[in-house]
């Protein structure tokens, strides 16, 4: 499944970012949607929800943050959580591998196994990279009962380059 998982991931990121194009002089703005903490000079994928508490019945936003990366041109993974607490009604790809006809996405949400699993990645021969800092995917969430809710990557993600090669990062997530 994690292979599978890598092997999406890296199709999917590929086909996203070949179709976008930005201007050197001014970047694109990113809606209010996707916004995330700035981050160190460290690179690192993290777990990010603006909202630190929330009541029974009330939707929040979790995100997949990559900060300080460079050269991605797939990513892949799983987040567990406790779904007697929180249910993932959505999963959204993020503006990171951006969203356009090179790139591809596997969005499974996988209840029975207390997880989501994600990937994205440009199509071959695009020449498509994303680098920098972003959000790759938002998990829709929905709280179901009152209590603390635990948010984990199961194993570390996956990230590679065009040539396959994996991009060091640290190996796990944090709901902060």
């Amino acid at each position: 499944m994690k292979t599978f998982l890598s092997v999406m991931a890296i199709v999917l990121l590929g086909s996203i970012l070949a179709g976008c194009g930005s201007s050197p002089t001014q970047p694109k703005p990113i809606p209010e949607d996707w916004s995330f903490p700035a981050d160190s000079q460290s690179f690192a994928l993290c777990l990010y929800s603006p909202t630190t508490e929330v009541n029974a019945g009330q939707e929040f936003d979790a995100r997949v943050v990559a900060y300080n990366l460079s050269g991605v041109f797939g990513a892949a993974g799983e987040v567990a959580f406790d779904t007697t607490r929180v249910e993932v009604y959505e999963l959204v790809a993020g503006p990171f591998i951006s969203p356009s006809t090179d790139a591809l996405y596997l969005l499974r949400s996988e209840p029975s196994l207390l997880r989501v699993s994600f990937a994205a990645t440009y199509r071959a021969g695009s020449g498509r990279v994303s680098n920098g800092s972003g959000v790759l995917f938002k998990l829709k969430c929905r709280a179901k009962a009152s209590g603390r809710a635990t948010f984990a990557v199961v194993g570390a993600p996956d990230l590679r380059t065009s040539t396959g090669q994996p991009i060091p990062h640290l190996p796990s997530l944090e709901l902060r």
